[in-house]
């Protein structure tokens, strides 16, 4: 849950279920969660392609550096266009050589 000025405003069971963006606030950070991203892909479609971290006795998955590099060539937002080049640069600097 995220606070707006003095308000805490917990995520509803359907925004958690549902498709478009829920903003929480952790103890660890702003936590950004999708239901589905560019194309309707969901959770299913990513697991293959995600890693485990874990982090405080937590273990997330993250999606994986070339599944994030061609979802932000999907999403076309100038945001993703700017972060393009870097994680291509990421990406080849950690290819093997």
């Amino acid at each position: 849950m995220r606070e707006l000025a003095d308000h805490k405003l917990p995520p509803s069971e359907s925004a958690l279920k549902g498709e478009g963006h829920v903003l929480l606030a952790t103890a660890l950070g702003p936590l950004d969660c999708l239901g589905t991203l560019v194309g309707g892909i969901g959770f299913e479609e990513l697991f293959s392609h995600s890693e485990p971290i874990k982090d405080e006795g937590l273990e997330l998955r993250v999606v994986d550096l070339p599944t994030l590099i061609e979802i932000k060539r999907k999403t076309g937002r100038v945001k993703d266009r700017v972060m393009l080049p870097v994680l291509i640069a990421l990406a080849s600097e950690l290819a093997p050589e």
